[in-house]
């Protein structure tokens, strides 16, 4: 087999890879849609990067000694880029959950302002 053929089935494995963690990520709650949309559509130009050989031909110009670095490279740097959106998700989450909490305190203040106003008669702002 040659390395222009083991570099195709690599990045194809790879894109088809990404697509798989990022739906799991986005099943389970830790990845937000818009991040999720993003590199699913990144696993696809993998996909087509290694499959359609107008997209390919760089991958003849590889040894198999660059591959090997090539591909520990590629997987530590997708790891590290999946771990930052997973942090970007959950602050993401987090922030949007603080929103609703937030509004829901401002709900609940007025509501309390109004029962103050009711038992006082005076507006709140004179007390």
């Amino acid at each position: 087999m040659s390395t222009a053929a083991i570099v195709k089935s690599c990045v194809i494995l790879m894109g088809i890879g990404i697509m798989i963690v990022t739906f799991v990520l986005h099943a389970k709650k830790k990845l937000t849609v818009n991040l999720a949309v993003t590199w699913e559509l990144l696993g696809i130009a993998a996909i087509l990067s290694g499959a359609v050989p107008r997209f390919s031909g760089w991958s003849s110009r590889i040894g198999l000694g660059s591959l090997v670095v090539l591909l520990i490279t590629a997987l530590l740097v997708l790891w590290g880029v999946y771990q930052m959106t997973i942090q970007i998700s959950s602050l993401l989450m987090k922030n949007q959950e603080l929103a609703i909490q937030v509004s829901l305190l401002n709900q609940e203040n007025e509501r309390i302002l109004r029962e103050l106003e009711k038992l006082t008669g005076k507006n709140a702002r004179e007390l």
